[in-house]
C-alpha cells in the first residue's frame, strides 16, 4: 500500500510540476520509496523534460486507452531518476484529453496504486480541474480526491493568476484540497492572498507558503534537477512525512499477516 499524493494546478506555467518534482525527490532524500506519476493530460513540459531523463519510449502514452491498469503495466513505464529511490513514469507528449478521471479510475479498476511496494506515490495532474473542453470539473476533483491521500493545489500570489486559482477552484469545489502559495513577492502579497482566499473560499486551508523565484525554478530545469529548497520546506510545512507515517506503519504491519 502506498500513501498517494496528488498535485494540481489551475494554470500552466505556474509551477505545478516544479513544486511537485521536489517534493517526490526530498521524500526520496529521507529513505522512502517514491514512485512519481506525470499524469499531466495536456502533455506539455513534462517531467523527464524538467530532468534532462531520456524516457526510453516509456510513459504514459503507452497506457492510452481502455481497459484497467494494473500496477505490473504501471512499473513497465517507469525510468530510473538520480536518486535510486525515486521512479517516474514520464508524461505524455501529446494531449491526450480533458478527463482525468477517466485515466483515474482505470487505476483503480486495475487496482494499480494497492498493489505497489513504494511507500509514496506522487501525481502531477496538470491542470486537471481547468482545462479549456473539460465540461464537469466537480467530477474531476472528485476522482482525484477518491484516488489521493492528500490533494495539493499549487497556485502563485499574483493578483491575476490568484483571482483565476479562485475560479477554478470555486468550479471544481473539490472534497479535498490544500493550497500551496508559491510566494513570488516576497510576502508583499500575503496578507491580501489569505484574505481572498478566506473571503471567497473559506473552506479551503493554506498548507503551505513557499517563496517562489523563477529565475531560480528556470535555473534548475537547465541543470535537470528539482529546486533546491522547495521540496523540503513543502514536506514539512505540510507535515507530510508526519501524516504519513500512521498509514505507512499499518502497511508493513499488514505485509507479515498477508504472507502467513
Amino acid at each position: 500500500m502506498s500513501y498517494v499524493i496528488s498535485f494540481v494546478g489551475t494554470k500552466d506555467g505556474q509551477g505545478t510540476t516544479s513544486t511537485a518534482l521536489a517534493v517526490a525527490f526530498d521524500i526520496a532524500g529521507q529513505g522512502h520509496s517514491v514512485l512519481f506519476v506525470d499524469a499531466d493530460m495536456s502533455g506539455t513540459s513534462t517531467a523527464v523534460d524538467h530532468l534532462l531523463i531520456d524516457p526510453a519510449h516509456r510513459g504514459m502514452n503507452n497506457l492510452v486507452g481502455e481497459g484497467a491498469i494494473n500496477s505490473e503495466m504501471l512499473l513497465a513505464q517507469a525510468v530510473a531518476s538520480r536518486d535510486e529511490r525515486l521512479q517516474i513514469v514520464p508524461g505524455l507528449h501529446q494531449i491526450y484529453g480533458s478527463n482525468i478521471s477517466h485515466l483515474l479510475r482505470r487505476l483503480m479498476t486495475g487496482q494499480a496504486l494497492g498493489a505497489l511496494a513504494h511507500d509514496f506515490v506522487v501525481f502531477d495532474l496538470g491542470c486537471a480541474w481547468s482545462h479549456v473542453l473539460l465540461q464537469n470539473p466537480r467530477l474531476e476533483a472528485q476522482a482525484v480526491s477518491a484516488l489521493s491521500a492528500r490533494v495539493f493545489v499549487v497556485v502563485q500570489d499574483a493578483p491575476v493568476r490568484l483571482a483565476r486559482s479562485l475560479d477554478v477552484l470555486r468550479a471544481a469545489d473539490p472534497p479535498k484540497a490544500e493550497l500551496i502559495v508559491l510566494d513570488t513577492r516576497s510576502g508583499v502579497m500575503s496578507r491580501k492572498v489569505k484574505e481572498a482566499i478566506a473571503h471567497q473560499l473559506p473552506g479551503l486551508s493554506i498548507t503551505a507558503t513557499i517563496s517562489w523565484d523563477q529565475q531560480r525554478a528556470l535555473k534548475a530545469e537547465d541543470e535537470g534537477r528539482p529546486i533546491s529548497g522547495i521540496g523540503e520546506a513543502v514536506v514539512r510545512q505540510a507535515e507530510i512525512l508526519q501524516r504519513a507515517k500512521v498509514v505507512l506503519q499499518t502497511a508493513a504491519r499488514a505485509v507479515p499477516q498477508q504472507a502467513g
